[in-house]
């Protein structure tokens, strides 16, 4: 499982930001998500969780115990618990959004849809 953020109106999903992924080797790009339409099919299908499911954290949990991948957890866990708090706080969010990387701000994401 990965933390993610996506958007919803009306209780639909709309993701943009699987679909384009930085590095694709590493993260399969999914679905590009309208109001739950695929619009472009993505490499993997993706599940949608408002909260982290036991087997999620069980394995966060050993990730975190085992030195050989703890210090990926904590950056993980560290970048989960910083997106979260953006997704509570609307300056925080609209912070994060202005500021993304060239060619994964909004304007860009949403260019694949033409």
């Amino acid at each position: 499982m990965i933390s993610h953020g996506w958007l919803e109106y009306n209780d639909m999903k709309i993701d943009l930001g699987l679909h384009v992924v930085e590095h694709p080797d590493v993260v399969k790009p999914g679905a590009l998500l309208v109001l739950d339409q695929v619009l472009r099919p993505g490499l993997i299908n993706y599940t949608y969780h408002l909260e982290r499911p036991a087997p999620s954290l069980l394995l966060v949990q050993h990730m975190l115990a085992n030195p050989a991948t703890a210090a990926v957890a904590r950056h993980k866990e560290t970048e989960h618990a910083a997106m979260l708090a953006r997704s509570r706080d609307g300056v925080l969010m609209s912070a994060y959004l202005n500021g993304a990387p060239t060619g994964s701000d909004f304007a860009t994401m949403t260019s694949v849809l033409a």
